[in-house]
This record gives C-alpha cells, structure tokens and sequence, in this order.
C-alpha cells in the first residue's frame, strides 16, 4: 500500500526560499549533465550512460550543491528521459504514422522560468528525526510533522 502525504507550502511561507534554491540548483545540474550528453550525441552519435555521466559531473559544482543522494536521482530523471527518447526513436522508424512528428531529443529546463521536481530519497531524510514524527531532508532547514513511519521518499513539486 502506497501512503501520500501533501504539505503545501505557498510563496512567502518558512521554506518557500530554500525549496525555490533548491529547485535552482537541480535544474543546474539537470541542464550541466543533459548539455554533456546532448554534446556527445549529437557530434559523435554515441550516448553517455547513467555511470558515465556520473564521472564526468561528481566534481563540478552542480553536483556538489545539492546531496549526493539528491544528485545521483538528477542523472537518474535524465537516464530515463533519454531513455523515453530512444525508444519513442525506435517505435517511430517502425510506424512513423503513429507520430506527428519526429522525436526530439529531451530539452533543456528554462534556465529563468523552469523549476525541476526535487527527490529525495530515504536516504537523504534524517532516521532520527524519522523516529520523533518529522521529515528532515539532509542538507537543509527543510523539516514537517508527519504521521507516516516509514517514508520511502519525499518529492518537492514546484508549482
């Protein structure tokens, strides 16, 4: 059984800046390692997977502004987006008629306007915070009540 818990949290509220920051920072290392794999794509034909990118990104600054844990699910989304890319390639060079048109490889995120949703696995929220009924995600000043006892992750959807 799947539990959802919502907590809205609106402009102006305590963590609306942090989560904002935070946001930020993802869709940077979003774009950082989509630019990587774009490039090589593009010019050379060949994709960078999920491990290779991880390497080419683990010391920039992109990546260390956000957890770890938080960073590794950012290549992970854009494994998967490439992922959706390469087989809708392959289901439209057998039927193109399924199609209206061909598709493109997976976009940038506005570098302005575009926030990216934030994962947080269970790894990255605090255990012992966990045992006193908060969510604390590591790394910030980001906690709320809860009454789940085991949370497997915590997603921030900007709105």
């Amino acid at each position: 059984m799947r539990l959802v818990e919502r907590h809205a949290i609106k402009k102006g509220q305590g963590f609306y800046q942090e989560i904002d920051s935070l946001c930020r920072r993802y869709k940077n290392l979003y774009n950082y390692a989509n630019y990587l794999v774009r490039q090589l794509f593009i010019f050379e034909g060949k994709y960078l997977n999920n491990a290779a990118v991880f390497h080419l990104v683990k010391q920039h600054e992109s990546y260390t502004a956000l957890p770890r844990k938080v960073s590794n699910q950012v290549l992970m989304v854009l494994h998967r987006n490439w992922k959706s890319f390469f087989e809708a390639q392959k289901a439209y060079n057998q039927e193109p008629s399924k199609f209206l048109a061909r598709p493109q490889l997976p976009k940038y995120k506005n570098k302005n306007k575009d926030r990216h949703i934030i994962i947080y696995e269970s790894g990255a929220i605090s255990k012992p915070a966990m045992k006193k009924g908060i969510v604390k995600l590591s790394q910030t000043s980001i906690e709320f009540p809860t009454s789940a006892t085991d949370v497997k992750q915590v997603r921030i959807i900007p709105r």
